[in-house]
């Protein structure tokens, strides 16, 4: 796995400057208060994006423990008939998109107006896409397959980028660039090439179904709570702080936005980099200790950056409605070490098959996030710092409470 983190690395820096792209021309189309309603549509994708991701996560340690565990030169095989892997994720995926298109209707036309219908079709056509996306990427995560594995990480932000870019060029507005974003998922169907992940897609699961199903849905679970905090928070700012001037609003939610992602967007590439370290680790005492290190470190130096040249560059990136301070930029980065720690602790736990905890601490998370910021008699931005990093943290206690508890493991 040596090379691993410079091929994940530059996938990971590629995926991130296609989504400030998209970010970039986003805000300066539609100015901040407009850009609160195309906010709450990419938000939304991104939460049912952050469930999905689950799939990757689970099909990762799945495939990687199964092989951990055979002797060595011996293929992993099953006792008994069972569904294709990818079929599996497939009816996953078509689960999500019906329950995406059943719960639009509660939430979009408020926020979306008219065209709430089409961004529940779009929503139902990217449950399926990405379901097949993260099967594959899980697969070859599995596979320690690192250099293909950041291929479509990076194919996808690229398409991503250059479609939503002709798409806002050619016809424009928000149902376009919705589309163009959900099409980039299909790039990474050109991996059922590689025949190693094409082997693992088509082999028959080595567990009962319900068991298989009730691992993925715990995994599911926990990466939508994540979703929710990482990509969601926008929408739930939207919702919870409707009395705020909406200019003000949005250049907070694009604040959130810009702030998390020194961290958030190599963490999330490297997630099944991670599940695949702690799997092969397990037996290893104080094998957090390093990643978490590296979370601390790594918060620390973006904070100092991000107070140091946010406040000019903002302006000048974005325009001047969306000028901020030095301590509200440098704040919100350091809040994003909580969801940081919480991602770190969270693989350990999936990785230790401990599904119930990882569960566990996302939601005691996203519940103590919402609450914190509900009652803190603060100022918005300062509710949201608070809620950002204190909830995250409250969350790593169930992760590492049963980590503890598992001799030899962790």
């Amino acid at each position: 796995m040596a090379s691993s983190p410079r091929y994940v690395a530059v996938g990971a820096v590629i995926a991130g400057v296609s989504g400030y792209a998209v970010i970039l021309v986003a805000a300066r189309l539609l100015g901040p208060a407009d850009y609160v309603g195309f906010s709450v549509f990419w938000a939304a994708l991104y939460v049912l994006i952050g469930f999905l991701f689950g799939i990757q996560q689970e099909v990762t340690r799945a495939l990687r423990d199964s092989r951990a565990r055979a002797a060595p030169g011996t293929p992993v095989t099953t006792s008994a008939p069972h569904l294709p892997l990818v079929v599996v994720t497939v009816m996953l995926g078509v689960i999500a998109a019906g329950i995406a298109f059943a719960t639009t209707p509660f939430w979009a036309p408020a926020s979306l107006g008219e065209r709430w219908l089409a961004f529940a079709v779009m929503l139902s056509v990217a449950s399926v896409l990405a379901a097949v996306q993260f099967t594959i990427t899980g697969t070859l995560g599995s596979l320690a397959a690192w250099r293909d594995f950041a291929a479509v990480v990076s194919v996808e932000g690229v398409t991503r980028v250059a479609v939503f870019l002709l798409a806002a060029w050619l016809i424009g507005g928000v149902e376009a660039m919705g589309w163009a974003t959900v099409i980039a998922f299909a790039a990474s169907w050109l991996w059922w090439l590689h025949p190693g992940a094409r082997e693992q897609l088509l082999r028959p699961i080595g567990a009962p179904l319900s068991r298989t199903l009730a691992r993925f849905g715990q995994a599911m679970i926990a990466a939508g709570a994540s979703g929710i905090l990482i990509n969601g928070f926008p929408a739930l700012l939207a919702a919870l702080a409707a009395d705020v001037d909406a200019a003000r609003l949005g250049v907070l939610i694009l604040l959130v936005t810009l702030t998390r992602a020194p961290l958030m967007v190599p963490l999330t590439a490297f997630a099944s980099v991670l599940v695949a370290y702690f799997v092969d680790r397990r037996g290893t005492v104080g094998v957090l200790a390093r990643p978490l290190g590296i979370v601390v470190i790594a918060t620390l130096a973006a904070t100092a950056l991000a107070a140091l040249v946010g406040p000019p560059l903002l302006p000048l990136v974005f325009g001047e409605q969306y000028a901020s301070d030095a301590l509200t930029v440098g704040a919100l980065t350091a809040a994003s070490g909580g969801l940081a720690a919480l991602t770190v602790t969270g693989a350990a736990a999936l990785a230790a098959d401990r599904h119930t905890a990882y569960v566990v601490g996302w939601l005691v998370a996203i519940s103590s996030s919402v609450a914190l910021f509900a009652i803190l008699p603060l100022e918005v931005e300062w509710r949201v710092v608070v809620a950002l990093l204190a909830g995250p943290l409250l969350g790593t206690i169930p992760h590492l409470v049963v980590l503890r508890k598992q001799p030899g493991r962790l």
